[in-house]
């Protein structure tokens, strides 16, 4: 399914499972709020920091990538596959290695002003914001 086919927002129920979708440049995911996310993972060269193309979060075994582009959120469920996800110079980067607490239960998930904000209750929080000059995401893990 190309980008331009994903509904606006949308949750998706199959059995036992629910997925959420959003295509916002302002929005909320209020449905993952108090889900536990077991893993985070970025995308990038291996030396980067903060340099990302796409972030992925495990939230109750669901994956779901994250990017940003011209300001606006794509939340899709999405397994990282590095046959599709990566190519030969980049990896998947462990970025809940970054964050002192565990379990990570989500407050919540904003998209506000061309920002992405993913909050933990233990204060902690992912950041990415889109370069405009080269379409990458630069993410901070910081606490609040």
């Amino acid at each position: 399914m190309l980008r331009a086919e994903l509904p606006e927002a949308g949750i998706f129920y199959t059995e036992d499972t629910m997925t959420v979708t959003r295509q916002h440049a302002d929005t909320e995911i209020s449905e993952l709020a108090g889900r536990q996310c077991q893993s985070i993972l970025g995308v990038g060269a291996p030396t980067t920091e903060c340099d990302m193309l796409s972030l992925f979060f495990n939230i109750e075994g669901i994956w779901y990538r994250a990017t940003l582009d011209v300001g606006v959120l794509f939340w899709e469920p999405s397994e990282p596959d590095p046959d599709t996800e990566l190519d030969d110079d980049e990896v998947f980067i462990d970025l809940s290695s970054r964050i002192s607490a565990s379990p990570l239960c989500i407050s919540f998930i904003r998209m506000r002003d061309g920002q992405l904000h993913v909050e933990f209750d233990s204060s902690q929080r992912v950041t990415a914001v889109e370069n405009a000059d080269n379409g990458l995401l630069k993410v901070e893990v910081s606490s609040t």
